[in-house]
């Protein structure tokens, strides 16, 4: 019986050996299958993960540590090369989930008056949140009140790449 673990690593190989599904593809249609794919996968199996272990390092009234966690998600999600600017440099050419939610949202409908993606804005409101309360070191009640938002704002660029590409 196949887990859900050993089809994503088949699709992954597949898509890096341009076989099965992706047997016609070009290499540039490859190439940008390969960051949508790890895009996705990464940040759905990885960051709630990070987001448990951040609140219970929390929980735990390890503060520094969930504090950690929580800076490591921000990583996650938006990487480096969106650049300085809060919501990304207008010439961004980041490839992790904030610019794939960025670049979703027009076609979408779901921009926010700022040009970023609302699942952004909402991700790094509750990423604040959870920095401020764990650096103050504060209860983690709300952190984890907040946490099935923090969810649901990962699924609505995913959604939306799927729709986009199908």
């Amino acid at each position: 019986m196949l887990t859900e673990n050993d089809v994503q690593e088949e699709t992954i190989v597949d898509l890096f050996s341009g076989q099965g599904p992706w047997l016609d593809f070009s290499s540039n249609q490859l190439s940008d299958l390969s960051r949508k794919t790890f895009q996705t996968l990464i940040t759905l199996n990885i960051v709630p993960q990070m987001f448990k272990d951040a609140l219970d390092f929390c929980e735990d009234e390890e503060y520094l540590e969930s504090s950690r966690k929580f800076g490591e998600i921000g990583a996650y999600l938006i990487g480096s090369l969106e650049g300085t600017q809060r919501g990304g440099s207008p010439d961004s050419v980041g490839v992790l989930f904030y610019s794939l939610a960025k670049q979703m949202c027009a076609g979408f409908g779901t921009c926010a008056p700022s040009g970023d993606a609302v699942a952004n804005e909402n991700i790094l409101k509750t990423l604040e949140i959870a920095l401020t309360r764990t650096s103050n070191g504060e209860s983690c009640s709300d952190i984890a009140a907040i946490a099935s938002n923090f969810t649901k704002n990962l699924l609505v660029p995913t959604i939306q790449g799927m729709n986009h590409n199908a």
